[in-house]
């Protein structure tokens, strides 16, 4: 796979091949994997379960959502996290449907937690 967690993260779905793309990543998360029907799009509830698992076990607060529009027009919801222990900000993340929100967030939350351990 040539697109990286990071390009996923910082792209949106209206680029070409970063819906793909991030199907690809969340089915490397081998819980997300298993909870998935070949050929279908991993579901947004199991989505939903990994990032409260990994918030609680990692000490992360998802902050807020909103939606606001970006240049006027195309709406863009937004999530903000933060330490639970030190309250520093560590990332906010943007997406055009709560479905690729929460794909970015699970991505961005599974590779911090993997590179702390």
């Amino acid at each position: 796979m040539s697109v990286k967690i990071k390009d996923v993260i910082n792209g949106d779905f209206r680029m070409q091949g970063i819906e793909e793309a991030t199907q690809y990543w969340l089915l490397k998360i081998e819980v997300l994997n298993k909870r998935t029907v070949d050929g279908e799009k991993v579901d947004l509830d199991n989505i939903e379960m990994l990032i409260h698992k990994l918030c609680s076990k990692y000490k992360m607060d998802m902050q807020w959502i909103y939606l606001s529009k970006l240049k006027g027009e195309i709406p863009w919801y937004t999530v903000s996290f933060k330490d639970a222990t030190t309250h520093a900000w560590l990332v906010t993340l943007y997406g055009m449907t709560l479905y690729e929100l929460m794909s970015k967030s699970v991505l961005y939350l599974y590779a911090k937690t993997r590179k702390s351990e």
